[in-house]
């Protein structure tokens, strides 16, 4: 039986969220001890690490979770979901990140 659309999207999404919750740990346990008036280009620069190591993260799961599922008929539609759901989790990450 093949998957839905949303099946996948929620299999991409249980391990994106571990992803994300891990990368903004480390990122906000790297930044603490900044003071943002004094330190903003430190900071800036840690959550331009941070966002990469998140986007690297996600699109290789997501080209894992593509490989897995290429041969549904909806592959399309699972790339562009896949897509708009990394750029959901990056920028939560920038929001998030701006409340330091």
């Amino acid at each position: 039986m093949e998957k839905s659309i949303e099946q996948v999207r929620v299999e991409f999404n249980d391990s994106a969220a571990e992803i994300f919750f891990d990368v903004y740990k480390k990122f906000s346990h790297s930044v603490k001890s900044l003071d943002r008036t004094t330190d903003d280009n430190v900071f800036q620069q840690t959550q331009g690490k941070y966002l990469y190591t998140l986007k690297k993260q996600l699109d290789e799961l997501a080209k894992n979770i593509i490989d897995k599922y290429g041969a549904m008929k909806n592959f399309r539609s699972i790339q562009e979901r896949l897509t708009e759901d990394i750029k959901t989790y990056i920028n939560e990450f920038v929001r998030k990140s701006k409340s330091f």
